[in-house]
């Protein structure tokens, strides 16, 4: 065991002057050029600095970079390898930060970068900084008087070449894992594309077409609205227009989103001003609540009674559907039981799905490209985009006869129950991942691997 200062053929602090412009100056690395234990060349602070200043200050190949102090306290004693200059400048390091030149007699520079970074004296580094004016500082003394394990020289080379070698396939491993979330994303809207295209399941000749299904529905909407709202005519909305719409299955037919649902509680947005949170209020949902597929009850705002009563249109059943129309728009969620009552805010639209349709049908669709591109054919806005209700009614919809409904729910219930499997797999993994290269770094140092 050796103190870090023993293996240092130098340590010095780094430097700072007027920052200038136009490639002039020295480039000056400082705490926030340090990615991870990387350096980042990207945005390099130039500094005015005299030339016998900077000679004696100029990074070399191996030399160590540490940070001694930021404001924030994970990068205090973070450590990063300066490799040499990617661009054949002078390279410095900043006043916040110290440089340590490695004896390359004892020490391999590249070894003791990692034993810096490793888990034990990250946790060392923690103890070695105190707080001043807002500041994490390290305390530079305690810090060069750590000790280290120091092979022989040949074994030092040895270690870092398997070190090396298994935190690359480590970072490979992350990188692969890091795409599966935007390929199960695509999957997942694939799936939706070929449900509505009628490619997901087959058809059965005993099904009865969606036709017959639309024109019972269109029947309920005109005998409930009817008989249950008199003062006003009822008039029934018409086709969607099928103008660059895909051909249909046999049996399918296209429908808008109005005539699918209620005639009564007709597709509308609701509460525009519902001010504060109210203690023993009404339950209202914003655009923000709606993550996931599902809302977000715990983070819900309340407002007066008296404001809901005004918007009482807009009241939630359970198994209605809300979409985002507003910001995000686009998104879908099922009301649950407990929202019985609650309210919307003008952002979002409550669709009241009819109950010869399967809502989870209508709400799948809603998600699919097919109805999102649909949005953003017709969103409208400059700083805010959004969907006015009246394009929201005029929807279509690929209607399948209802047994086909039912089994398409099913197929893409199915498929994204394996995308979740996956994802739940995939975080366990880089949970795990996460911990590896710290495990390596530990055996490594104490001799085991």
């Amino acid at each position: 065991m050796v103190t870090l200062k023993s293996v240092l053929e130098s340590h010095r602090g780094g430097v700072w002057g007027p920052e200038v412009e136009n490639g002039k100056g020295y480039p000056v690395l400082r705490s926030t050029n340090m990615r991870g234990s990387k350096l980042d060349f990207s945005e390099v602070a130039r500094c005015e600095i005299s030339d016998e200043v900077a000679r004696s200050a100029a990074l070399q190949p191996g030399d160590i970079i540490v940070s001694k102090s930021s404001g924030s306290p994970h990068l205090v004693g973070l450590p990063a390898l300066f490799e040499g200059s990617p661009d054949g400048q002078t390279y410095l390091c900043s006043n916040f930060t110290m440089r340590l030149r490695p004896d390359s007699e004892r020490i391999q520079p590249k070894y003791l970068f990692h034993f810096l970074a490793g888990a034990k004296a990250e946790a060392d580094r923690r103890s070695m900084a105190q707080d001043t004016a807002g500041l994490r500082n390290l305390k530079t003394s305690e810090y060069l008087s750590q000790e280290l394990p120091l092979p022989p020289l040949p074994e030092q080379h040895r270690l870092v070449e398997k070190i090396e070698r298994l935190l690359s396939e480590s970072r490979t491993a992350r990188e692969a894992l890091d795409k599966v979330p935007a390929l199960l994303k695509r999957f997942r809207q694939s799936v939706l594309a070929k449900a509505f295209r009628g490619e997901l399941t087959g058809r059965d000749p005993g099904d009865e077409p969606a036709s017959v299904l639309l024109e019972r529905i269109r029947e309920e909407r005109r005998e409930i609205r009817n008989n249950g709202v008199k003062s006003k005519k009822y008039v029934e909305p018409g086709p969607p227009s099928t103008s660059g719409l895909p051909e249909l299955p046999e049996g399918w037919c296209w429908a808008t989103l109005e005539e699918l649902t209620s005639a009564v509680r007709v597709i509308c947005y609701g509460i525009l001003m519902p001010k504060e949170n109210v203690p023993d209020g009404v339950l209202y949902v914003k655009v923000k609540d709606i993550k996931d597929d599902r809302i977000n009850i715990s983070s819900l705002h309340r407002t007066s009674k008296e404001i809901a009563a005004q918007y009482a249109r807009a009241s939630l059943t359970p198994g209605d559907l809300l979409l985002a129309i507003r910001g995000t728009y686009g998104r879908v969620a099922e009301v649950p039981p407990e929202l019985e009552g609650a309210n919307i805010t003008q952002d979002t639209a409550r669709l009241a799905v009819s109950e010869l349709m399967d809502r989870r049908y209508v709400a799948m669709h809603v998600r699919s490209t097919l109805t999102q591109n649909y949005f953003k054919a017709v969103a409208r806005g400059v700083a805010v985009k959004g969907v006015n209700i009246a394009d929201v009614r005029l929807c279509p919809i690929a209607v399948a006869p209802f047994a086909e409904q039912i089994r398409i729910v099913a197929k893409i219930e199915g498929l994204f129950a394996q995308a979740e499997a996956i994802e739940r797999a995939v975080e366990a993994a880089r949970r795990r991942a996460e911990k590896v290269d710290q495990a390596v770094l530990a055996r490594a140092f104490r001799g085991e691997l």
